[in-house]
């Protein structure tokens, strides 16, 4: 089927010494035959292209291994709640939102803020005042203020102030988990 295409001029398009593209030129509307300098640029060309296709295929690459990066982030916060939180954890959602039970809630709300602050090739500062501490071998309780800040490449925030209460207790275990 190459003999129905009138080509001219096929020049091979290899990456990594492998053959990943054909570049096909037919005659020149003019009739005149390509001389050297035309292979050559032709030449360039298909080269050019072999840079342009590795590169669209490693920019590909790169998207899926973010994507999976970002997806085992999320697995890794999810199981940090899990770990620490007992099931019928009680949250208070940010903002005065209202309380919900579970670590779902928890896991959700970390794992999108966790996210927001990736995004930005962040970290986060947190610090606190405790005000009140309570400990038995089976409970503990502290109270006080907090302070967030998220750093970015390019920015600061402090997206949060304010107060709180934690009150762990011993599983089952011996392990301590919020409750």
């Amino acid at each position: 089927w190459f003999d129905r295409l009138d080509i001219e001029v096929y020049a091979p398009i290899f990456a990594n010494r492998r053959w990943i593209g054909l570049l096909a030129l037919g005659a020149r509307l003019s009739g005149q035959r390509l001389n050297d300098a035309d292979l050559i640029t032709v030449s360039a060309l298909a080269n050019q292209t072999a840079v342009a296709l590795e590169n669209a295929r490693l920019v590909e690459n790169l998207l899926k291994l973010n994507n999976q990066l970002s997806q085992a982030y999320r697995d890794l916060d999810a199981a940090r709640v899990t770990a620490l939180y007992s099931a019928d954890a009680v949250y208070g959602a940010p903002g005065g939102g209202g309380f919900s039970i579970g670590q779902g809630h928890i896991a959700s709300s970390f794992g999108s803020f966790f996210d927001y602050v990736r995004a930005d090739s962040g970290y986060l500062e947190l610090r606190f005042r405790f005000v009140e501490r309570f400990r038995s071998p089976t409970l503990a309780s502290d109270a006080g203020y907090f302070w967030l800040r998220t750093v970015g490449r390019d920015s600061a925030t402090t997206p949060g102030v304010g107060k709180f209460v934690t009150v762990m207790a011993r599983d089952t275990s011996g392990r301590w988990r919020f409750i």
